[in-house]
């Protein structure tokens, strides 16, 4: 169970005599978000995924034509990147930079 905000009591809630666990974060939907409704875990996860897949994409590929390289970025990285982004986009500007890394380092690749 997730309850949001710092003025809220800490109450125990049951179920059929089961005593439901009380959690910081939650992922639902495929977005992580703590008890302060803050998405900086799941800004974090989702540029780690996107490092890991973009370099798996420069590593597997034999060839490094760039529109097959810009083909497969945008088929597998970017559209993890993108994926709700409407949700934190607007209230996170200073993690974009995190996510705007990820196309900035296959460049440089």
């Amino acid at each position: 169970m997730l309850q949001l905000g710092h003025s809220n009591k800490h109450f125990k809630y049951n179920i059929n005599n089961l005593v439901l666990p009380n959690v910081t974060e939650v992922k639902d939907l495929g977005i992580i978000v703590d008890h302060e409704l803050k998405f900086k875990r799941h800004i974090q996860d989702i540029t780690t995924r996107a490092h890991q897949r973009a370099s798996l994409i420069l590593r597997c590929l034999k060839s490094k034509e760039p529109i097959l390289l810009f083909k497969a970025f945008v088929t597998y990285v970017r559209l993890l990147l993108e994926y709700s982004c409407q949700v934190w986009s607007p209230c996170y500007i200073s993690l974009i930079r995190q996510v705007e890394s990820v196309r900035k380092n296959l460049r440089k690749n």
